[in-house]
């Protein structure tokens, strides 16, 4: 559905009624609509043929993550996308308008499904299933295409956002105090790579995982000015208070040990 350049998103919506969460309690007569985003994060690969033949595409799937959220039917529909809309936009990156469109049909959906029932629910189970597509470019080599790809090993921790997951708050209370996960969410300066001479332009190769800027990646800075992909550097001052590099004091916020 959505797109940009060397990029796609596909999703469709389901009924599921084995997700149902314990956190979940029905209050005041009000309507709850329980939504889990399945995604997968795939590889579209360009496939060599021959002159006679049209081109053919293989799909390879590097790997998935599941999210939930939940919302009142008496809320306002911004909120659902406001929740949504960190893990689309800013992991997937999703454009802003098909993220929009995203949360607001899966709420039509969920709405339907409730007026479609052939009795009252306190609580409708939708599944959003996604597709989180790669596409290889021509002339792009696999390896390039790989380099770039969606996927999660790649992506700022899930549990950053605990109020997508809630079957995962206790363990995200657990790993992370909440003023670093706000730091690590908001405090840092993001910058997301448009062309790669742009990217090189902040960071010639990342000193956590010796890889350089890609389309699409996102970079972040230190107050000392030393710049790291944002995955990477999240990942890092969950366990240090220090830059990589010049060994800078980057926060003073608990670390806890896991």
């Amino acid at each position: 559905m959505g797109a940009r350049t060397g990029f796609e998103y596909n999703y469709k919506f389901r009924v599921n009624d084995e997700i149902y969460p314990d956190e979940i309690i029905h209050l005041c007569g009000t309507q709850v609509f329980f939504f889990q985003i399945r995604t997968n994060f795939i590889l579209t690969k360009k496939r060599l043929l021959d002159d006679d033949e049209e081109e053919d595409k293989e799909k390879d799937l590097m790997g998935s993550e599941i999210f939930e959220t939940s919302f009142e039917d008496d809320g306002p529909e911004w909120l659902l996308q406001m929740t949504m809309s960190p893990r689309l936009e800013t992991a997937y990156w999703m454009p802003a308008e098909e993220s929009l469109l995203l949360a607001s049909r899966a709420l039509d959906f969920a709405k339907q499904t409730a007026l479609n029932s052939p009795h009252p629910v306190d609580v409708v189970l939708v599944t959003v299933d996604l597709d989180v597509c790669t596409l290889q470019l021509e002339g792009e080599t696999l390896d390039d295409a790989f380099g770039r790809a969606i996927r999660e090993e790649c992506l700022p921790p899930l549990y950053l956002w605990p109020h997508l997951s809630p079957r995962n708050r206790l363990l995200t209370i657990r790993r992370v105090d909440l003023d670093l996960r706000l730091f690590l969410r908001s405090g840092l300066p993001l910058i997301r790579v448009e062309d790669v001479d742009q990217g090189l332009s902040v960071m010639d190769t990342c000193s956590i995982c010796l890889c350089n800027p890609t389309i699409g990646a996102q970079l972040s800075l230190l107050a000392c000015g030393h710049s790291f992909h944002y995955h990477c550097i999240v990942r890092w001052l969950m366990k240090s208070h220090l830059c990589p590099v010049c060994r800078f004091h980057a926060h003073d916020f608990p670390i806890r040990k896991f």
